[in-house]
């Protein structure tokens, strides 16, 4: 087997990962990382008519696996992707995995973190993510707990915005991870002022959370999903669904497509400008699994 033949082996959609060709390229690792950052690189550089393969998703987590310094500047670009954008670029890929992806690839790449979690005009769940993935790089042994501890400290109480937004959820569910018993009355305000959303979790529980002892399974637990990421894994849910078949499209409203097609248009003639989110986006939940089949959007966004 060569380079060519194992890229050729990812480019389909198929019900099973193709392991010789994984194995392979994990092998030839740089041989193969260049080719794999371009097919990286081709899609961003225009995700509509990119015509996405199965070989982009595996790009992006092989990278990832192999902690690829490289990746981390792209992984950020797909973060600052206009929401439609982005969503049909990776779809449950920013829910699934993208805050491990960061977290192994970003090195001493700190303050980029914190400047996304801080961005308030930032899709919140790619804020979240940024937050995530600090915790991460906390789990690994990577940044120290007690610098992400002063840093929660300070979201909690000056610098995230005075609004109800899904990153004081995060941030306090972080506060709670890190048993930061001192932030409650912050949290507590925050609660009480509606920036927090007490139906994910409730200040007593986010109390009771803080009483609780972290135990070693749950330390165990963290930093085997941060640490042990592997590609075949982390893909199951997409191969999955590719088994159901690929080509089955979504249904969208005629008022949906036009607001798709409006969003595309925008974007092109002003990049990086904010789209506020639409029906079409992730639920802000964060447990929302949306198959996005990328043939059938391209096709409707085009």
């Amino acid at each position: 087997m060569t380079i060519e033949d194992a890229i050729i082996a990812l480019k389909p959609y198929q019900p099973e990962p193709p392991q010789k060709a994984l194995m392979f390229i994990r092998n030839n690792w740089n041989e193969a990382e260049p080719v794999l950052l371009a097919e990286i690189d081709r899609c961003l550089a225009d995700p509509v008519l990119a015509e996405p393969s199965a070989l982009f998703f595996y790009s992006l987590y092989l990278c990832a696996e192999m902690r690829c310094k490289a990746a981390f500047e792209r992984y950020m670009e797909i973060c600052r992707l206009q929401d439609l954008l982005r969503d049909y670029l990776i779809g449950d890929v920013l829910t699934e995995a993208l805050s491990q992806m960061l977290a192994l690839t970003c090195v001493n790449l700190i303050d980029e973190l914190k400047a996304l979690v801080e961005d308030d005009a930032a899709y919140e769940l790619v804020r979240s993510t940024g937050l995530d993935a600090l915790h991460d790089l906390v789990v690994i042994d990577v940044h120290p707990q007690k610098e992400l501890s002063r840093y929660c400290i300070d979201l909690l109480a000056e610098r995230l915005e005075k609004r109800p937004t899904y990153i004081w959820d995060v941030a306090i569910s972080l506060a709670e991870k890190l048993r930061l018993v001192e932030t409650l009355p912050l949290i507590e305000t925050a609660y009480r002022c509606g920036w927090a959303n007490p139906g994910l979790q409730s200040f007593e529980s986010v109390r009771d959370g803080m009483a609780q002892v972290l135990t070693a399974a749950e330390l165990s637990d963290w930093r085997e999903k941060a640490e042990g990421f592997k590609t075949e894994r982390e893909m199951d849910f997409f191969v999955r669904n590719w088994s159901k078949g690929h080509s089955k499209a979504e249904e969208y409203s005629a008022h949906l497509l036009q607001e798709a097609r409006g969003q595309i248009q925008h974007s092109q003639r002003s990049a990086g400008s904010k789209v506020k989110i639409g029906r079409n986006t992730l639920c802000p939940c964060g447990s929302g699994k949306k198959y996005k089949n990328a043939a059938s959007i391209k096709k409707i966004l085009l």
